[in-house]
């Protein structure tokens, strides 16, 4: 099934503090597996903590112009976070400084 889901594509550029929604729920039923996350504060460090709907799933605290990437390297079928059935993928700054980068996903069906 993994290599016949289509991978969707959103671009990340958002400088408000607090919750950030990246990709809206899909519906129930339905779950957001991410193949690969690129970001990178501009303006100033940053914590940023990246959830499923409400739920931490990992924070990563970066430097000024800090670029972080994750992929999907081993190819799993759940991505590399897998967000919980029709949960939005969510990034908290902790700062109103400028945040940028790139979502690689996939809508699954349960």
């Amino acid at each position: 099934m993994y290599a016949n889901e289509n991978r969707l594509s959103v671009a990340i550029n958002t400088s408000t503090s607090g919750d950030n929604t990246i990709i809206s729920a899909p519906g129930a039923g339905h779950y957001l597996a991410i193949d690969f996350l690129a970001l990178n504060p501009n303006g100033g460090g940053q914590t940023l903590v990246v959830n499923s709907g409400t739920t931490e799933r990992f924070r990563l605290v970066l430097d000024d112009n800090q670029p972080y990437t994750f992929e999907n390297a081993i190819h799993d079928p759940s991505g590399i976070i897998t967000c919980g059935d029709n949960e939005s993928f969510v990034i908290n700054l902790s700062a109103a400084t400028q945040v940028t980068g790139y979502v690689k996903y996939r809508i699954v069906g349960n």
